[in-house]
């Protein structure tokens, strides 16, 4: 009898452990998002966010507060991160030192003119002039790797008002990455995505976008047609139908165009706006696939500087012009005196000096020497804070205060010499026209996780967002891009 039922006990725990089991699979794959949205807002500022609060709808912000994983203090592990920069950080879980993308544009070493960051000569436009791709983007996304993982079944689509966010959120492998044109108005993508959907033509059919932004507030009204095209996009794709996860980027902006001179109005009524646009493709979304299958991403592009509008010498504020052509002459003087006759410093973009290695390598110069010398001439000019070489860069990775620079930098791409100059100052360059001012400000932006297994949670302490890649991979059980070091959160 003993042994008849210890069999028979033995045959119960083994069929409960399996029921548990299966019960923990099944739950684990309602769990498991059909859909990824993962949306970016340019030059989101938590400030500005929080301002305009009670003005709000119940289905965005206040949503994503509410019942989402909220980080409030999320940040970029690399120094000035712009659009480009940002986004692909965000798509690919790394910094610009290792995913290729320093920012919008940079210098091609060999023409000296400067290269767009999805430019592709290769690639042929459709509804626009000039083809895009990610070419220049040096790793794998969170999009790439879905793609990997489905075997290509997953589908991978991407939405934003420019092109440089479209593309680099859309990854190698993505089946479209569709932008704005600015000339006509009309959606358009690149050929390097293969066939053109035939919807994309319907959409532009039915009206341009051209007549469908209005006067007063054009950034706000981008942000509704963005919001409109993802919708489109969603209906017609097939996006989260099946139990092939499927991944969708889309790009907003409360970009400082509305926050430049701008009145406290017109700023509002963009983020209640903007607000109002996260809201309608949230329901969308939820509606179509269901809340409990879709996970949502939202998070800024960091804040760039801005023209400062005050004089700040009336107010007695340490402040001043640092002209980064002509301290590119007087760099380049110095160096014929040490050196010889030559062009020494072949140009400048931003703040950045691009010397000429090869005539340096071709006399026998030691390059470690010369950027030294360069480096000491530099910080004696007024306005200068600190002067990094590519050295003292890729030396000091784990230096306090040095490391989010050294992330910033591309080895490929970026300039010889990195000249920080003092805050407060404005930096100019003749020949570009650019001029900023530098502020080195701590801008606060947030970091939402909604819907599929997310419990809702207020996170303060500091997060960087190249964790999002490896989260959100985590969330699909694929595996993190393949650039990608980071924990997910």
């Amino acid at each position: 009898m003993m042994r008849g039922y210890g069999t028979k006990y033995g045959l119960l725990v083994t069929l409960g452990v399996l029921w548990s089991l299966c019960g923990a699979e099944t739950q684990a794959s309602q769990l498991m998002p059909r859909l990824v949205v993962n949306i970016m807002v340019d030059q989101l500022r938590s400030d500005y966010m929080d301002a305009f609060s009670q003005l709000y709808g119940e289905g965005g912000f206040k949503l994503l507060m509410r019942e989402g994983a909220f980080y409030s203090q999320a940040e970029y592990p690399f120094a000035r991160p712009d659009l480009a920069s940002a986004s692909a950080c965000v798509q690919c879980g790394t910094s610009p030192y290792d995913n290729g993308i320093p920012g919008l544009r940079w210098l091609d070493r060999q023409t000296l003119i400067p290269v767009h960051c999805v430019d592709d000569t290769d690639a042929k436009g459709v509804f626009t002039h000039g083809g895009a791709s990610p070419l220049r983007l040096r790793v794998s996304t969170i999009g790439d790797e879905l793609k990997v993982a489905t075997k290509g079944k997953g589908i991978v689509l991407s939405v934003a008002h420019g092109k440089e966010a479209a593309v680099l959120s859309a990854g190698h492998a993505a089946d479209g990455a569709f932008w704005i044109n600015v000339p006509d108005g009309a959606w358009c993508t690149s050929s390097y995505y293969g066939a053109t959907p035939a919807w994309l033509g319907g959409y532009n059919d039915i009206s341009k976008t051209e007549g469908r932004v209005e006067a007063k507030s054009p950034l706000a009204s981008i942000n509704d047609e963005v919001c409109n095209f993802a919708r489109y996009c969603l209906q017609c794709s097939g996006m989260g139908l099946d139990d092939d996860a499927d991944y969708l980027s889309v790009s907003f902006s409360a970009g400082r165009n509305a926050v430049k001179g701008a009145v406290a109005e017109e700023l509002q009524d963009t983020y209640v706006r903007l607000d109002y646009s996260i809201a309608n493709l949230i329901d969308a979304v939820c509606r179509k696939v269901g809340r409990e299958r879709v996970l949502f991403v939202l998070t800024g592009s960091g804040y760039c500087d801005e023209p400062e509008a005050a004089d700040l010498s009336r107010y007695r504020i340490p402040t001043g012009v640092f002209n980064i052509t002509r301290a590119q002459m007087l760099l380049n003087m110095y160096l014929i005196a040490v050196y010889g006759e030559g062009q020494w410093v072949e140009t400048a973009l931003d703040n950045e000096l691009y010397l000429n290695l090869k005539m340096a390598e071709q006399r026998n110069i030691n390059i470690d020497e010369m950027l030294a010398r360069c480096s000491s001439f530099l910080i004696q000019l007024s306005g200068v804070k600190d002067v990094y070489t590519r050295e003292r860069l890729a030396l000091g990775a784990w230096t306090p205060g040095i490391s989010k620079l050294r992330n910033a930098y591309s080895p490929q791409c970026s300039g010889d010499i990195m000249i920080q100059v003092s805050p407060g100052w404005s930096l100019v360059n003749d020949v570009t026209g650019e001029s900023r001012i530098s502020r080195e400000s701590y801008v606060c932006f947030p970091l939402f996780f909604f819907g599929a297994g997310v419990v809702p949670q207020k996170v303060e302490s500091p997060v960087t967002v190249d964790r999002i890649a490896p989260t959100v991979c985590r969330a699909l059980r694929i595996r993190s891009p393949n650039g990608c070091a980071q924990a997910p959160l």
